[in-house]
């Protein structure tokens, strides 16, 4: 059939008879291993601070840096490191689109939830800091419990959540 095409005129419509050659870029196995060997040195890592932090607990630098908080930071990184397990995930090694639909949301989730975490523990961390600072040019002693921090490191992991779930 011949289609009108403008200005006028009148021909067949062209022939498209190349197929499309999709480029796959694959994750190479060797990437997988190694982004595996780096992730286990770094989950070791993550254990023996994590079991330094415990056993340090009762000391009296380790019970003014809040434990609690420096394990949250162990956390949040266990977290984000954990990433590596969904970006790994591929065509080529047979899984199909719904787990790779699930992986492809997960990374995202599991970098964001963990830097939020440790960043978040940081924060407050560092505001604890800058309050007591404040208060002792001021002669004020005070206190600020463990509780509270929580509060607000929860508080910047639900906003993070929220920001990813509506993303």
């Amino acid at each position: 059939t011949n289609v009108s095409f403008p200005p006028g005129n009148v021909e067949s419509p062209p022939r498209f008879t190349d197929e499309v050659q999709a480029k796959h870029h694959y994750v190479e196995i060797w990437e997988i291993v190694l982004s595996s060997i780096v992730a286990a040195l770094i989950y070791s890592l993550i254990f023996l601070l994590g079991a330094w932090v415990y056993f340090q607990r009762d000391e009296k630098i380790m019970r003014a840096s809040q434990p609690i908080f420096l394990l949250m930071i162990l956390l949040g990184v266990t977290i984000s490191v954990s990433t590596v397990i969904p970006l790994s995930l591929d065509e080529s090694r047979g899984f199909d689109d719904s787990a790779l639909d699930i992986a492809c949301m997960a990374a995202p989730w599991t970098w964001t939830i963990g830097r939020s975490i440790a960043t978040g523990a940081l924060l407050v961390k560092l505001y604890r800091v800058q309050r007591l600072f404040d208060n002792a040019s001021k002669f004020k002693q005070v206190v600020i419990t463990a509780g509270f921090m929580m509060r607000i490191l929860i508080s910047l992991i639900i906003t993070c959540a929220l920001i990813m779930a509506f993303w």
